[in-house]
């Protein structure tokens, strides 16, 4: 989720079962991957971008959602890292919970 009730509404309803992991990359490389993707839709610019993530910062009120998250990766590498950082926490999470 995006808003920060995305987070709370579902402990509320569940209790602490429920966890949020915040997938996050730097600003830089998510310009670099947005542009590059080139969606339509899409900023086409650095500045444009930007301009973009700092106004979805205040509306989806980002700051308060990334810090209800219990557990944070960071997509910062390759695809095969990020999957690898995805399988350690799957496992420290099995193991946790007893899953």
């Amino acid at each position: 989720g995006r808003f920060p009730h995305d987070v709370k509404l579902p402990k509320l309803a569940f209790g602490e079962k429920v966890k949020s992991i915040l997938v996050a990359a730097d600003p830089e490389l998510r310009a670099a991957r947005t542009i590059g993707r080139a969606r339509e839709g899409d900023p086409a610019a650095h500045e444009e971008f930007l301009r973009q993530d700092a106004n979805d910062d205040k509306v989806f009120m980002f700051k308060i959602t990334k810090g209800l998250a219990d557990y944070a990766i960071y997509n910062n590498s390759t695809e095969s890292e990020l999957l690898a950082k995805v399988d350690a926490l799957w496992a420290q999470l099995k193991e946790e919970y007893e899953l």
